[in-house]
C-alpha cells in the first residue's frame, strides 16, 4: 500500500464522523507508517481540509468535519508524546521531541496555526529511500488507495 493509501485508511477508521475521533490510535499507526515511508507532515488547507505530505509521494488532501479541531488534537497528542518521553523543547502550543527515540516530531498548536511533522530519528533512515521531503526519491509505489472523499478528486 502507497503512503497515500494508508493515511487515507487511517483518517477513515480513526478520524471520519463529528464524534469518537481515536485520535491515540491514529497518532500510533501513523507513527508506524512512518517508519514504514518516511518522513510525514499534515496542516490545515482550508477549511474542513486537512493536506498530507509524504516523502513517499505527492501531497494530498482530504476532506474532514471538525477538521481543525482533529488537527489540534492530533498535535496535542503528539505533544504529549514528546512530553511523556522527556524531549519536548517548547509547550504543547508548539515545539519539537523525540519519541522512543525513533521519531522526531515538530508541531505547532495555536489558534492561528496548525501543523506537524512525524520524521525519523538519525538510527531509524536505514533505507535510501526514505529522504527528507522535496527531494528526489529513488523508490516508489504507485498502488492506488481506498476511497475516501477527498478535496482534490
Amino acid at each position: 500500500m502507497t503512503a497515500k493509501g494508508r493515511i487515507l485508511e487511517l483518517v477513515r477508521l480513526h478520524l471520519e464522523g463529528d464524534h469518537h475521533a481515536d485520535v491515540v490510535r491514529f497518532i500510533n499507526e501513523l507513527l508506524a507508517a512512518t517508519a514504514e515511508f518516511g518522513e510525514t507532515r499534515c496542516s490545515l488547507a482550508g477549511e474542513g481540509t486537512l493536506r498530507f505530505e509524504s516523502a513517499a509521494g505527492p501531497s494530498f488532501e482530504v476532506c474532514l468535519s471538525r477538521a481543525k479541531s482533529k488537527l489540534r488534537m492530533l498535535c496535542a497528542r503528539l505533544g504529549v508524546l514528546c512530553t511523556e518521553s522527556g524531549t519536548l523543547e517548547g509547550t504543547l502550543y508548539g515545539g519539537k521531541g523525540t519519541i522512543a527515540d525513533q521519531w522526531q516530531i515538530s508541531f505547532m498548536n495555536t489558534p492561528g496555526e496548525q501543523s506537524f511533522t512525524i520524521g525519523l530519528g538519525a538510527n531509524k533512515a536505514e533505507r535510501p529511500w526514505k529522504q527528507p521531503l522535496g527531494t528526489a526519491m529513488s523508490q516508489s509505489d504507485v498502488t492506488n488507495s481506498a476511497p475516501l472523499k477527498q478535496a482534490n478528486g
